[in-house]
């Protein structure tokens, strides 16, 4: 989550770092939905009740991301929701 969130906050001279952040989540992502599916979503839920201003910034991301989005659905595919 993380990562989602710096690369949020990136511009200007650091878009290149910027697209590397994205890489780098959406593999760890990957990653973790196959094998640590419950600590990933332990995370996106504390993400998630941290109020409704991160939940739009990485769901913008998201949007940029889609596979990163497709592993964090299977996460809540198996435990649910995360807190809205």
């Amino acid at each position: 989550m993380h990562k989602l969130i710096v690369a949020q906050l990136r511009s200007g001279t650091f878009r290149e770092k910027r697209r590397k952040d994205l890489d780098q989540a959406s593999w760890l992502l990957s990653v973790l939905s196959e094998r640590r599916a419950y600590e990933l979503w332990s995370a996106w839920d504390d993400l998630c009740r941290r109020g409704r201003t991160w939940r739009e910034r990485v769901d913008a991301l998201l949007e940029e991301r889609p596979d990163a989005g497709a592993s964090l659905d299977l996460v809540e595919d198996e435990f649910g929701p995360p807190a809205s």
